[in-house]
């Protein structure tokens, strides 16, 4: 009998120092397990989101709302553009992609273009066929055109360039005043400067060279001016 139960206490000593032990290997192992499964969900993110990262790319996008033949000095770039990242599969070859490929003088922005949009090669060109004319210098005027709401004097925008007509009193005709002739602002009934799409424009701040003034001023004389917008 006293074996017996020397036996059965032996047994169960070793029972208990298994279960023990095994109960140190669930207190140390399951910690272990879930700081791995930590680990590999972080790196699967990191190389996921560097994944995504070199499917991006910098590009230039501009920071407001530009008009068409405006210059931009040199030393100004960072007024008129932002650098942003974008998926590269929405990037065309000819996006202009940092500063650094701008001109390093100053240069023209040839198209309407509106803040974020991103930069193209053909956006900008050192020279503007519109702008050359004012080279030697110009000066500012304005005056009111006939209103039409749909037509083309109440659509006319800053940095359209347009052709004016005014009345001859003696044929009672249009006649040509000035070519090529740049907006550089415009103005509703009110004279309040004109800022959204929908607005209709009734007078126009213009430049004219030195040799347009005496005819510009002649239709502004004979009234009845017709504005006839540059498409190229």
């Amino acid at each position: 009998m006293f074996e017996k139960k020397m036996t059965q206490e032996r047994n169960q000593a070793k029972e208990q120092k298994g279960e023990k032990g095994l109960s140190i290997v669930k207190t140390l192992l399951i910690p272990a397990l879930l700081a791995a499964v930590t680990v590999c969900a972080l790196y699967a993110a990191l190389q996921q989101k560097n994944t995504r990262e070199d499917l991006k790319t910098m590009v230039l996008c501009l920071k407001q709302d530009v008009a068409a033949h405006t210059y931009v000095e040199a030393g100004e770039t960072d007024a008129y553009f932002t650098s942003v990242k974008v998926e590269k599969a929405a990037v065309p070859e000819n996006a202009v992609k940092s500063l650094s490929e701008l001109p390093e003088g100053g240069f023209y922005v040839e198209n309407d273009m509106k803040a974020s949009q991103m930069l193209l090669a053909e956006d900008i060109s050192d020279e503007d066929a519109a702008m050359a004319k004012y080279k030697n210098g110009y000066e500012i005027t304005s005056f009111n055109a006939a209103e039409f709401a749909d037509g083309v004097n109440g659509a006319l925008r800053k940095g359209d360039v347009v052709d004016v007509y005014a009345l001859d009193p003696a044929t009672k005709e249009l006649g040509l005043m000035a070519e090529d002739v740049y907006v550089a602002e415009v103005y509703d009934n009110s004279g309040k400067k004109i800022t959204e799409p929908d607005e209709i424009a009734t007078s126009f701040t213009v430049y004219v060279t030195g040799e347009e003034v005496e005819k510009i001023n002649e239709a502004v004389c004979n009234g009845g001016i017709q504005l006839y917008q540059k498409t190229v």
